[in-house]
């Protein structure tokens, strides 16, 4: 777990680079949080998680139950996670709040940006209004579009939905 940092406690990482992990990790190629994590003008980009048998969670970061993870102006960029893998960028079961960052440029089978199963928020993640205004209406049109079935409540799975935004407001 956490090929670059593993942290069980409390961190704050200010103006970090954490880059090019992967070494067979499964959870969280370039960190793995289960504490609280604050990562701060900081750049996680090209790390890793996979490793044969085993699908990937968080190629850049992945973020346990227990973890409560702040992004504050932070770039999450150009991470993985394969064989079936979920988060390329970030895998989240725990407490994500994204501030005025950005994860883009992300691969897995599942959220190849972000996987999101716990609590997310998105706060001025982008910097331009219209585009924060525009990110957050899509959040609220897919969590209203299509109901989940009794069958499948308290279960992983993933939907592709259309979403129409407007940039020109």
């Amino acid at each position: 777990m956490g090929g670059g940092l593993f942290n069980g406690g409390r961190l704050t990482l200010s103006r970090c680079t954490i880059a090019g992990n992967s070494l067979g990790n499964q959870l969280g190629g370039g960190i793995f949080n289960a504490g609280t994590l604050i990562v701060r003008a900081s750049t996680v980009k090209a790390n890793h998680a996979g490793r044969p048998g085993g699908p990937g969670q968080g190629g850049g970061i992945h973020n346990s139950l227990a973890g409560d993870l702040t992004l504050e102006d932070s770039l999450v960029l150009g991470n993985s996670a394969d064989s079936l893998g979920s988060g390329g960028g970030l895998y989240n079961v725990g407490t994500l709040t994204l501030n005025r960052s950005a994860v883009t440029f992300n691969e897995a089978t599942l959220g190849g940006g972000i996987y999101n199963e716990g609590r997310l928020a998105l706060k001025s993640s982008s910097g331009y209004e219209v585009i924060d205004r525009q990110a957050l209406e899509m959040f609220r049109a897919a969590a209203n579009a299509v109901p989940v079935p009794p069958a499948l409540r308290g279960s992983a799975f993933a939907l592709d939905l259309r979403i129409r935004y407007n940039l020109e407001d």
